[in-house]
């Protein structure tokens, strides 16, 4: 019996190596399963704060070319107020030019000598008239047309 029982404990040790055997492999699956789960957590927690990242990013560049195109559209607007300005100018400056005109015509030489007898002024005589010489470096501002004597 001896045979027989150590040929029982023979396959009663190799069963439980075989149990402890089997017990060690799940053991070592299930570590690897949860590190490789750990690993996964780590990895979709690095994913989400890169497309945190990036989706901050993406609304920054978009902030910024939304401005862009903001100040651009506010650039050609003013272009366009200085063009209608600058048009406005000229039109008040053709405008203000036709009316010197018209004032400058519409002047009564003869009502402006009477109303200067008035005052006690006199026709310029050759002895009230004086002349004198100018320096080179000095000069002279004119404002309007010098009207003819007609």
């Amino acid at each position: 019996m001896n045979s027989g029982n150590s040929l029982g404990n023979d396959k009663a040790n190799f069963v439980a190596e075989q149990f402890l055997s089997y017990c060690e492999n799940e053991e070592r699956k299930k570590r690897q399963r949860r590190l490789a789960y750990i690993e996964h957590q780590k990895d979709m927690q690095e994913s989400r704060r890169l497309v945190w990242g990036l989706s901050l990013l993406l609304c920054v560049m978009i902030f910024f070319c939304v401005k862009i195109v903001s100040l651009n559209m506010q650039n050609i607007q003013r272009k366009e107020q200085v063009a209608l300005l600058e048009e406005q100018v000229l039109t008040a400056r053709e405008e203000t030019k036709a009316a010197q005109k018209r004032l400058a015509g519409k002047t009564d030489y003869k009502w402006v000598e009477k109303e200067a007898k008035k005052l006690g002024m006199s026709r310029v005589t050759p002895d009230k008239i004086y002349y004198y010489t100018v320096e080179a470096d000095d000069f002279m501002v004119q404002y309007q047309d010098v009207p003819d004597s007609d």
